[in-house]
């Protein structure tokens, strides 16, 4: 039985051992270096009178005890190096000089060959790579095994970072590596002084790219910055006057209740309320009913309560101190807000005209809008008998004034009375009621003459009760008299004068 005498060595590779036992087979010498390991020599003994004795604590290696054991035991070994030789991580200078050079073993194993790299290995930094059939590291974007990797320049693996390509960004998974697809990430928050926080999140779509802009995930809507930044608190304009809102959740707000930040780098000092219809936009300008109880919101959506200054101040049940507080009309109706936002009747401001929405409205002795004809300051004034809107500029309907549809001056709103009025290029006089005169009248000492309809003859003849004509100036329409004057008549067919 030969034996072997071993000085200490530790962690031979597979091809080591197996140079070994060729070399105690053939009776040869094998001097065996590893990388970075001790120079360990093997000596193989023929004669067994010159085994050294080995101390106990040291490790005796009997390769011959058994020529069957030792068979199957390298067996296993070379069975096991194939069966893992993709796992295995061996460069070229890796062989052992002397084992590749070794010339006293009658079988020569320059021939023998080292497994390339192949696969997923790990670098002496803790880097993955992988190596292809060439035993080359890939770089850039690769499918393996179905999955999606990316490699750097350097063949080192990305694992929980993003990465651009063409301009577009993906991230792979810091554990597997494996490209992240319709999926979202949190990007960490944005903290304040104050502690207050916002938290920011991307999505990778199913390309893997970051979304951009409006997406449906999963039947909900949301909204994605140029970057990629989910939209939370925050409004969007759709270019058509209409304004979104995505919620805390980064959701889009359908039929409820949203709320605008104002964001300072020391926290949210306050915040606006708004409202989202069931088409998903911001109610602006205005009241509106939600759930049985109404709101008033401004211009810009937000929802009125405590005082609002926006040129003017609008009323709450806690009366602005300093400033010139505005009542809200809606539908006829005066009310002022709650600490809450919710409009209530007003019982503020009596007895005092307001202005809202551009628009005049007196509020009476119980604080309620007043309506139809009324005399205030010893005015005649007239208000709109639905909305209460005050009548300025114009008649009670609008149109030509009439016996009962009084023209209201423009500024003061007071009836006008005993004066002329120009409507429509022509003229009328309305009396001591504000109604039109008719027929022939006599007006701040001149002769002059209203049709049935009110319209003052000008430039015309006109026939009295006796049959006699008269004519009134064309600019004037004073009744001309003791004047010569040539006038011109286009005969009909027949050859009247048609008058």
């Amino acid at each position: 039985m030969k034996k072997i005498s071993v000085k200490p060595f530790i962690h031979l590779s597979a091809a080591t051992i197996l140079a070994i036992y060729l070399a105690s087979i053939n009776g040869g010498n094998v001097i065996a270096e590893e990388k970075s390991q001790e120079i360990t020599e093997i000596e193989i003994f023929e004669d067994s009178s010159a085994i050294e004795e080995i101390p106990a604590d040291k490790e005796v290696v009997d390769l011959g005890a058994s020529s069957e054991e030792t068979d199957l035991d390298l067996q296993n070994t070379t069975e096991n190096q194939v069966e893992n030789e993709s796992d295995l991580v061996v460069s070229q200078d890796e062989v052992p000089e002397d084992f590749a050079t070794n010339e006293e073993s009658e079988d020569s194993v320059d021939n023998l060959e080292v497994p390339n790299r192949r696969g997923f290995y790990l670098d002496e930094n803790g880097n993955w790579h992988y190596a292809d059939e060439n035993g080359q590291d890939v770089t850039g974007i690769q499918v393996i095994d179905g999955a999606t990797h990316h490699f750097d320049k350097n063949g080192i693996q990305t694992k929980g970072k993003e990465v651009v390509i063409d301009g577009k960004v993906y991230f792979f998974d810091k554990d597997s590596g494996h490209l992240w697809t319709d999926r979202f990430r949190d990007l960490g928050r944005t903290t304040y002084i104050n502690g207050s926080y916002d938290e920011n999140w991307t999505y990778y779509g199913t390309d893997g790219a970051r979304v951009t802009g409006a997406q449906t995930i999963d039947g909900t809507e949301y909204y994605f910055s140029d970057r990629g930044i989910q939209y939370r608190y925050k409004t969007l304009g759709n270019g058509d006057g209409t304004t979104s809102y995505y919620g805390p959740s980064g959701a889009k707000v359908y039929n409820d209740w949203g709320v605008i930040r104002g964001m300072y780098l020391r926290g949210y000092s306050f915040s606006f309320t708004i409202y989202l219809d069931e088409n998903g936009n911001m109610l602006k300008n205005g009241v509106r009913e939600i759930d049985g109880k109404l709101y008033y919101f401004d211009q810009s959506g937000y929802r009125i309560y405590g005082y609002y200054s926006s040129g003017s101040y609008y009323a709450t049940s806690n009366a602005y101190s300093g400033g010139t507080s505005y009542p809200i009309i809606y539908e006829g109706n005066a009310y002022i807000c709650s600490n809450s936002g919710q409009l209530i009747s007003n019982t503020y401001f009596k007895n005092q005209y307001r202005t809202f929405g551009g628009n005049w409205y007196y509020l009476d002795a119980q604080g309620q809008v007043a309506k139809g004809a009324q005399i205030i300051n010893d005015a005649e004034v007239y208000f709109d008998a639905e909305s209460g809107v005050q009548v300025k500029g114009r008649t009670i309907t609008g149109t030509k004034p009439t016996v009962g549809n009084y023209y209201y001056d423009a500024d003061t709103g007071a009836k006008w009375t005993n004066r002329y009025l120009e409507y429509n290029d022509n003229w009328y006089y309305l009396d001591n009621d504000g109604n039109p005169l008719i027929g022939f009248q006599v007006v701040d000492g001149a002769s002059v003459y209203f049709h049935e309809d009110g319209r003052q003859a000008k430039g015309e003849l006109i026939k009295d009760e006796n049959g006699y004509y008269h004519y009134y100036d064309s600019d004037t329409g004073e009744q001309v008299t003791n004047t010569s004057i040539t006038i011109n008549i286009n005969m009909d067919g027949e050859g009247s004068i048609p008058l």
